[in-house]
């Protein structure tokens, strides 16, 4: 995770009302470069403390204030509420910076500010936050009667947050067959300072493996509204989607609570990783972090993960595991309903289905008796022997093959498992591989001695002799009466 190296560009009030002389010392929780301007200087009368205008700042607080001579500055500041003094320290700010005022204390790469005279100072972190994980906002501390403060910045970052959206749950994990079309949504929050921003740089850096984006399927909504303000723009040879606006304040419901949303589709392409790690997907947003300036921040990524796998039975002979089995054919189908979907393979790997059992597939045991399917989802699926081995008898009724997986928290397979015909078959999550045997029997023997040609006529001779017993016990009894 990318570290964050600097304190969110603060602009602070600091209300410093003790005795005059007294230095303040004030102590910033996190370090970076900051640049202080005394605005107002503070004396002391008893228990009472009076301000006067720094003469260097009068026209710049003259404007911000609205108001001419000092006292009315004064007071029209002190009668500010926290949204207002947001406003005024923004405003006075960038008055400052496009006046060329130098600053009246100047620190770098610290967390303290020491020995500041007492007064109500402007203090702008000047941190160089290009490309961090970091931003610039604003933040009020009163340090009335202190000679040292503390001020606990509120870090205020953006956020990026990537689901698979598959039968209406959104998922970090999801498997899929190759050639499905995924749905992707990305959810991005903002500055909840957005608000001191003229323009609000916002980017969406999206990052797919082993996947292709559906042109024209990107759709943006910012609270809930679609938008046509971002640019979409993908890059076959990287993988790289991204979906950028240089000024989100181009819409003027635009607040700290917007949230901004993308959603669009791909498919999963047969260079697949099978098993193993997945084909991961990444996203990470690049935003506006201070509003003087053009710098801009990136956030950490939000990885989502793929998983496909592979069917590859084995066909061997039912007196002999050991004899392996080819030319066996097959075809693999699903269910839709009450309708059969048979796969369709290029190279091995899943690349259509279709209800028309002829379109199929039919894939033939090797030597070794192996032959598979290559870019499966997780799901129920049933093998249909459709040519047997010569010498042997074809299966009367197709295989249930059910592949199960399951997924840990950090993206990785928790556990593969599968069944063909309710009996546990090999899987490994390695290498996503299902793996069982399918035995063949040898066609219908001719009798021979000991076999069933000889046992039938011991039985048939059996049941006649009794029968003739039987008739003769009758008939003698018969002539008796």
């Amino acid at each position: 995770m990318k570290k964050i190296v600097s304190l969110m560009l603060a602009v602070m009030m600091l209300a410093c009302m003790a005795l005059t002389g007294l230095a303040v010392n004030v102590t910033i929780d996190e370090s970076g470069d900051y640049n202080a301007y005394l605005l107002l200087s503070a004396t002391n009368a008893g228990d009472k403390y009076s301000y006067t205008v720094n003469t260097k700042y009068l026209n710049i607080l003259q404007t911000a204030t609205s108001e001419t001579n000092e006292d009315a500055i004064v007071a029209a500041i002190a009668e500010m509420d926290a949204s207002a003094i947001r406003t005024f320290a923004d405003s006075v700010y960038r008055a400052i910076k496009a006046a060329g005022l130098a600053e009246d204390k100047a620190v770098t790469g610290t967390n303290v500010l020491d020995n500041i005279a007492q007064g109500y100072w402007l203090i702008a972190d000047v941190t160089d936050l290009q490309d961090e994980n970091a931003v610039n906002s604003l933040v009020m501390l009163d340090t009335a009667g202190s000679s040292d403060v503390t001020v606990d910045t509120k870090k205020d970052i953006p956020s990026v947050e990537k689901k698979i959206v598959e039968d209406g749950a959104e998922k970090d994990v999801a498997d899929f067959n190759i050639g499905d079309t995924i749905n992707f949504k990305l959810s991005g929050k903002v500055s909840n300072k957005i608000g001191s921003y003229e323009t609000y740089t916002y980017e969406f850096h999206d990052t797919m493996t082993n996947m292709t984006y559906v042109d024209g399927s990107a759709v943006v909504t910012v609270d809930g509204t679609a938008t046509n303000i971002f640019t979409v723009t993908w890059d076959a040879a990287t993988k790289k989607l991204d979906i950028v606006t240089d000024n989100l304040k181009q819409i003027a419901t635009v607040s700290a609570a917007t949230t901004v949303v993308v959603t669009y589709q791909a498919t999963l392409d047969d260079t697949a990783v099978i098993g193993g790690t997945g084909n991961p997907n990444e996203v990470f947003l690049t935003y506006s972090n201070d509003p003087y300036s053009d710098s801009t921040g990136n956030t950490e990524e939000d990885v989502v993960v793929v998983f496909t796998f592979e069917l590859a039975p084995v066909k061997v002979d039912g007196k002999n595991t050991d004899t392996k089995l080819e030319e066996a054919e097959f075809v693999l189908y699903r269910m839709d309903g009450e309708d059969k979907e048979y796969v369709v393979l290029e190279n091995g790997k899943v690349s259509d289905w279709t209800k028309v059992e002829d379109d199929a597939s039919v894939v033939k045991s090797g030597a070794d008796g192996v032959f598979g399917f290559e870019g499966l989802d997780a799901g129920t699926y049933y093998l249909k022997e459709t040519k047997a081995p010569n010498g042997y008898n074809l299966l009367k009724n197709a295989i249930e093959v059910i592949i199960t997986a399951t997924y840990k928290i950090d993206g990785t397979i928790d556990q593969l498992t599968a069944t063909a015909d309710a009996e546990a078959a090999t899987a490994t999550a390695n290498d996503g591989v299902i793996f069982f045997e399918i035995a063949n029997f040898s066609g219908t023997e001719l009798p021979s001695t000991g076999g069933i040609g000889t046992t039938i006529f011991y039985i048939l001779g059996s049941i006649l002799l009794i029968g003739a017993g039987i008739l003769l016990v009758t008939q003698k009894r018969m002539k008796q009466n």
